[in-house]
């Protein structure tokens, strides 16, 4: 009776972590769809859902402690200035768990890019990110173009404008 018990707690045990492991899924790949959820820009402007349907988007994922992030924020921000005029998106998600920090972060370098913090329903679309700077390219089409792990160089940041229409 109490091996049945037993094996009956751990089965649900496994079966639990199973699903939390795979609760968000892998992160995106290319090809795959992407609808981007309304989301709440740290300084409090609001993307509502489907504002980036139909438009080419860079969405990267950083943090504050992130050596790599700091110097590869600096070419996105000069990728935002230029994309602004040419109709594709930047969205920075902030991994960090502090959003104060992130705010002080960005104004302390002047930094404009548009930047929200991870919740739940980014991270229900991206997956869970096991590498930091992680930047996606979603198309017009709404299929994710490119996956870059890692950091990226001025000239490769920038390059990402020919999605740009």
């Amino acid at each position: 009776m109490q091996t049945s018990a037993w094996r009956r707690s751990v089965s649900m045990l496994l079966v639990g972590m199973l699903a939390a492991a795979t609760a968000w899924g892998a992160p995106l790949q290319v090809g795959d769809s992407v609808e981007l959820p309304g989301v709440i820009l740290i300084d409090g402007r609001h993307r509502p859902p489907g504002y980036y349907q139909g438009k080419p988007v860079i969405v990267q994922y950083w943090a504050v402690w992130c050596p790599y992030c700091a110097r590869q924020n600096r070419h996105v921000q000069q990728l935002w200035e230029q994309a602004q005029a040419r109709e594709l998106e930047v969205l920075a998600i902030s991994l960090d768990p502090d959003e104060a920090g992130v705010r002080h972060h960005m104004a302390e370098r002047n930094y404009t890019f548009p930047v929200v913090m991870q919740d739940r329903e980014l991270l229900d679309v991206f997956g869970k990110q096991g590498v930091v700077p992680q930047l996606y390219v979603i198309n017009a089409q709404g299929r994710v173009a490119e996956v870059i792990p890692g950091e990226m160089f001025s000239a490769d940041v920038l390059g990402l404008l020919k999605y740009a229409p």
